[in-house]
């Protein structure tokens, strides 16, 4: 994919790829393609994060993120959105998209968590055999007057996960950091997002 296949021309863009289990995964902004190379010729699957997480009304969305896990076998998917102009207070979210096996085309569970007054930038997406981990740069809203705050780090284990129950919690490392939860109790305000959804073949 290049910047021109992309429906958001956002400058410089954000780019990520990744491969596994016979398919290759590249996100150009908003957009997302799949090839799957165990066939021949390759098929090819388009599709956006706007309309795959439901974010019509974000006035932001942005830093995707595509791992493979190869233990697993599976697919995560993640990005953020900010809402200002809707949300009252404002608010931003990072979003998870979790794959039921190696095949990144079908059904996924989805996931989100909402930071209130704060949004997250530069996010980074890390798993190992138990935990996966999103994490960013906490700065404040609105964004006409944002300011740093910190760190904030979104927890959850790999199995409930997988098996599409909430398993988010919260570690936010501002200052000495304050953990909301633990590996066992979940806060009330990371659920599972909507229903699963599979993307469309374009």
């Amino acid at each position: 994919m290049s910047l021109a296949d992309s429906s958001l021309a956002a400058v410089p863009p954000d780019t990520q790829v990744a491969a596994g289990a016979g398919y290759v995964v590249e996100a150009v902004n908003v957009n997302v393609r799949i090839w799957n190379m165990n066939v021949s010729p390759p098929t090819v699957t388009d599709f956006d994060l706007i309309s795959f997480f439901g974010l019509f009304f974000s006035d932001v969305v942005s830093d995707p993120r595509v791992r493979f896990d190869p233990v697993q076998q599976r697919w995560y998917i993640s990005c953020v959105s900010i809402e200002e102009t809707l949300a009252n207070p404002p608010q931003g979210e990072f979003w998870l998209a979790v794959s039921p096996g190696s095949d990144p085309t079908q059904m996924f569970a989805l996931y989100a968590v909402t930071t209130i007054n704060s949004f997250p930038d530069f996010p980074h997406l890390g798993f190992n055999e138990d935990k996966l981990v999103l994490t960013g740069n906490s700065y404040s809203l609105p964004l006409s007057s944002a300011q740093f705050l910190g760190t904030d780090h979104r927890a959850g284990r790999v199995a409930i996960l997988h098996l599409r129950r909430r398993s988010l919690y919260a570690v936010h490392g501002r200052g000495t950091g304050r953990k909301l939860g633990s590996p066992g109790e979940y806060s009330s305000d990371l659920v599972a997002a909507r229903r699963p959804r599979r993307w469309e073949r374009g």
